[in-house]
């Protein structure tokens, strides 16, 4: 059965998206080298220090005067013989005489030179298992009493197998050559606990969390070698806890709550929650060592795609910038970070926080009853606030923001109108910032007042990707965006012959040429998701052919434009359940103002996914002036977050079933539009969106990419052209600086290289089941086409 979602609306209508990056939140970069793998940061002394370490050496520098500068290596193999990295760094920390460098199999000791020690000696027994998963391994490590204490795990789930054995994990303490256990309780059988403790004051605080998957989660108290209690809240049910880290006298912990999904970072003490600091999105697992900088908490937050800088303003958190980072140190006056270049497998640096900032914070909402000020009558409004010409940042659902800004800067801020915002209240339309100063806060709140003489109800509908003979899911919406409130609205649903069975939780009355309900009382500010499905019927829809859903409300309001909606795809049939398409889609023969784009999402597992995230990476050449949110698949548990040009979509508690159990069940999908400006001018002009679909801890399911292009049908190219991936096949696609042409037939394909005007770039031959592969470093970014002797076409893009 569908739920029926009721919300109060605390956005305008339409979403407008702005895209672009607040320049002065930015790093200065330090003089010294970059690495691969993982690094950290610690202090011994008066010194900073950084670890880093590639394939074979292990590297230790020290910061000087905004230089790294390297001090000592050695000798270290993490890869085995297959070159398949088996072990990782696990902590980085000093106490008052070493540093140690803790990896999950091996510790070293550095007091002016490395020192391995013998973990078998010290009792360990740390190694990995035949099958390439890790087992018995050190999982933290922490300073008491100024000795190492390192949590390892003493057993082990075997993957090859699929036999399930008691985690048992101890805390073990190096003194004099051995290590003294605690082990913790044995109860915990699942098989993917991960364990991190602290210590805080004179006792060890561990916390357990099982990733999700059951809930276990818990925070042990240990003192003088002994369990003395175990933490739990509501009612006697453990919190969802995440990597506890004690600092200033507190305890820090990320907590998500089983029902809502949604996380805060606690500050703990004395058995109590004492503060707690709301996430600003559901999807953060982990956070770093706090740290105290600016009179503010910051921390480091992992949300399984990135790890990201946050600062605390009142208790809330937001975003210093976009930038991915591998960790982060207050050391003397400054904020250091290790910095990671913009590409997936791109090095680290050291980097620090830039000095010369000042704070910009303020409020949006409705002031409802004209005082300008804001107080318990008013909307608040989670938008979009532009900076400048080519940045923006979001309002909370709060309706605060808060970013920072750099010393002899100006930054104009303005908040995006809608068709019922009247203007601005108390000359509060815009605002230009002046930072004249460092470390202080400049405040600046937005009064909008709406135009009580329009009224506007909008609506808006989505869908799955049709697929013959299945069910194509739905979801219309209906926005009121003022204070008018309505007797009745009717909503309508149009669909073409050949769908069938249309089934809501909603009363819909079947009228013949639509489906219709009413809906009475509708108030103020109100939203309302319904939910419906029809079938795709196979003697009707043939692949390729177009299906339009449109969805309309009757209703007397001011502006009638967003009275009505459309939503178009093309039909499939056994496909890769997840996708990104586009509506249009392929070659177009004109410019066009708008694209669809629709990406499906299946949980192909054998377990129910808790959380599906969906990273929309928008194609840089595409200037977009905003996009339109049109639906999702489950409205009542997702989030959308904005990161210059990648959208976030973040569904928390959506408990997806597996395909297995429950295919209809199992899919799910998000809608929106984008806005085209100038980006199809001449032949060959191309657009390409992919998106990423993390099902909980999962490697991300990278879609296809959905395209569209500029094209003259009436090219000989073009006339031929006809998709057979399956036979040959190109990648990367789109390419950069070579390409690999993959012959999957059963016969010798002579293939002939076309630029997007006809002319013959290369030709060449590839056997069957053969690859051939070329450089492409003199070939002009864009389309061309590779024509194989059977006289079919494919087409790749060169970036």
């Amino acid at each position: 059965m569908m739920n029926m979602n009721k919300t109060i609306v605390l956005t305008f209508g339409i979403i407008f998206i702005f895209f672009g990056q607040i320049q002065a939140q930015e790093f200065d970069s330090l003089q010294g080298p970059s690495y691969a793998n993982i690094s950290s940061l610690t202090s011994l002394g008066n010194s900073l220090y950084w670890v880093s370490y590639d394939s074979s050496q292990i590297y230790l520098h020290e910061v000087r005067n905004d230089s790294v500068i390297k001090i000592d290596s050695v000798n270290y193999n993490l890869y085995d013989r297959k070159g398949i990295q088996k072990n990782r760094l696990s902590r980085f920390i000093s106490n008052s005489q070493k540093l140690y460098i803790v990896f999950r199999f091996d510790i070293f000791e550095w007091d002016g030179s490395f020192q391995r020690l013998d973990t078998n000696k010290l009792k360990l027994k740390l190694f990995s298992n035949s099958s390439g998963y890790d087992r018995n391994q050190i999982w933290d490590a922490e300073i008491v009493d100024d000795t190492l204490v390192t949590m390892t795990n003493r057993n082990y789930y075997d993957f090859g197998t699929m036999s399930t054995n008691v985690n048992i994990y101890t805390l073990d303490k190096l003194v004099a050559d051995s290590m003294v256990s605690i082990e913790l309780p044995k109860s915990l059988d699942t098989n993917n606990i991960w364990p991190f403790f602290s210590v805080l004051n004179d006792t060890i605080v561990v916390g357990l969390d099982t990733g999700g998957l059951v809930t276990q989660d818990s925070i042990f108290l240990i003192h003088n070698g002994s369990i003395v209690s175990e933490f739990k809240q509501d009612n006697n049910t453990s919190p969802s806890v995440n990597l506890p880290r004690a600092f200033e006298n507190k305890l820090f912990f990320v907590q998500r709550d089983s029902f809502t999904g949604n996380r805060h970072i606690h500050t703990w003490n004395k058995n109590q929650i004492t503060k707690s600091f709301r996430l600003p999105a559901n999807d953060w697992n982990t956070i770093g060592s706090p740290m105290l900088f600016r009179s503010s908490y910051w921390f480091l937050l992992n949300d399984n795609e990135k790890i990201t800088l946050y600062f605390q303003e009142g208790s809330e958190l937001f975003q210093y910038n976009n930038d991915d980072l591998r960790g982060a140190l207050v050391f003397g006056n400054e904020l250091y970070v290790i910095s990671k270049q913009p590409s997936e497998y791109a090095n680290s640096y050291v980097s620090k926080l830039k000095s010369d900032l000042s704070l910009i914070k303020g409020s949006v909402a409705y002031d409802l009853n004209l005082n300008c000020k804001l107080d318990s009558f008013d909307q608040i409004l989670s938008t979009i606030i532009s900076i400048n010409k080519d940045g923006a940042i979001n309002s909370n659902l709060n309706g605060n923001y808060a970013f920072w800004g750099q010393k002899d800067s100006s930054y104009k801020l303005k908040v995006v109108p809608n068709d019922v915002t009247k203007g601005p209240l108390c000359g509060t339309g815009s605002f230009t910032v002046a930072i004249t100063k460092v470390d202080s806060v400049y405040q600046n709140d937005f009064y909008l007042e709406i135009d009580s003489l329009k009224s506007d109800v909008s609506v808006t509908i989505s869908s799955s990707v049709p697929v013959r003979g299945f069910n194509q899911d739905g979801n219309i919406t209906i926005t009121n965006n003022n204070l008018h409130e309505y007797d009745s609205i009717e909503v309508q649903i149009h669909f073409p012959v050949g769908l069938s069975s249309f089934n809501s939780d909603s009363s819909f009355i079947n009228m013949g040429t639509h489906y219709s309900t009413k809906l009475y009382n509708y108030q103020a500010f109100e939203e309302l998701n319904i939910p419906f499905a029809l079938k795709v019927d196979t003697s009707y829809f043939n692949v390729n052919d177009t299906i339009c859903l449109i969805g309309k409300i009757i209703v007397s309001d001011s502006i009638i434009i967003n009275n009505q909606d459309t939503a178009c795809q093309l039909v499939v049939a056994s496909y890769d359940p997840n996708k990104k398409t586009s509506f249009p889609s392929g070659a177009i023969t004109q410019s066009i103002d708008k694209i669809d784009y629709t990406i499906q999402f299946q949980n192909l597992g054998n377990y129910k996914a808790t959380t599906v995230r969906v990273v929309d990476t928008l194609d840089t050449q595409l200037p977009v002036e905003y996009i339109r949110i049109k639906g999702t698949s489950h409205p009542e548990s997702y989030s959308l977050e904005v990161r210059n040009n990648v959208l976030i979509w973040t569904f928390s508690g959506i408990n997806l079933p597996d395909s297995a159990s429950d295919p209809e069940g199992s899919r799910g999908y998000v809608s929106y539009e984008a806005k085209v400006q100038s980006a199809f001018l001449r032949q060959g002009d191309q657009i390409d969106n992919k998106a990423e679909i993390y099902f909980d801890y999962e490697i991300p399911v990278v879609t296809n990419y959905a395209s569209v292009y500029l094209s003259d049908e009436t090219s000989p190219i073009f006339g031929s052209y006809k998709q057979i991936e399956n036979q040959i096949m190109a990648y990367p696609n789109p390419f950069g600086s070579h390409i690999t042409i993959k012959n999957n037939g059963k016969n010798i394909e002579q293939l002939t290289l076309y630029d997007f005007c006809g002319k013959i770039i290369l030709i060449g031959e590839v056997r069957a089941q053969g690859e051939y592969s070329f450089d492409t470093y003199g070939l002009a970014t864009g389309l061309y086409f590779i024509r194989s002797s059977g006289g079919h076409t494919i087409k790749i893009v060169k970036n």
